[in-house]
């Protein structure tokens, strides 16, 4: 499925879970020279793109519902039983979930295209909460 949508995204560039503030605007070309594998920093980039298309395979897991540090943690659970799911992230065992969204999108501008992720400002583009 291909859709566009004319749209402005902040993309949190990251290698830890940490809080950054909006760091600037970028072009696609100067996300995709970014190397997140020397970097030691987390920022978050005003990007201005039309999203070319996204997945439409698994765009949504079930996550963790488990407040860690004064935050959801979100991770991804497994189903261990009918109503039973596991977090390895936690090390918790819950019947209850919450659906987040993982939604791969190709987004373009004249610069270039990068595939991203968009979890949950996912809503913003799909227009409906994430469900089964």
């Amino acid at each position: 499925m291909v859709a566009s949508y004319n749209t402005t995204i902040f993309v949190h560039v990251t290698n830890s879970s940490s809080k950054a503030v909006i760091s600037g605007t970028k072009t696609v070309s100067e996300m995709l020279s970014i190397n997140l594998k020397v970097s030691e920093f987390s920022a978050i980039f005003r990007v201005i793109v039309l999203v070319k298309e996204f997945q439409t395979g698994d765009f949504y897991y079930p996550a963790c519902m488990k407040v860690v540090n004064g935050r959801q943690c979100a991770k991804k659970v497994t189903q261990v039983s009918e109503s039973m799911w596991q977090c390895n992230s936690c090390d918790t065992d819950s019947g209850d979930i919450h659906l987040k969204y993982a939604l791969h999108l190709c987004i373009l501008d004249s610069t270039g295209h990068i595939w991203a992720v968009a979890f949950d400002d996912a809503n913003e583009i799909v227009e409906m909460p994430a469900c089964f």
